[in-house]
């Protein structure tokens, strides 16, 4: 469980970082090493968001 938190704080920090520029779901992916489905479902679950909600919010 842990691994999945510090995955969905390594998307959160690449949002962070990259907020000026268009983010793409396999970015995500990449920055929390599981395949984009997975980053997905990690983010929305830990967050309530959608990864382009929580970019736009």
């Amino acid at each position: 469980m842990q691994d999945q938190i510090d995955a969905v704080r390594r998307m959160q920090a690449y949002i962070e970082q990259h907020i000026d520029t268009e983010i793409t779901l396999k970015q995500l992916s990449e920055a929390s090493s599981f395949s984009p489905w997975h980053a997905r479902r990690l983010f929305e679950q830990y967050t309530g968001l959608s990864p382009a909600r929580y970019v736009r919010r």
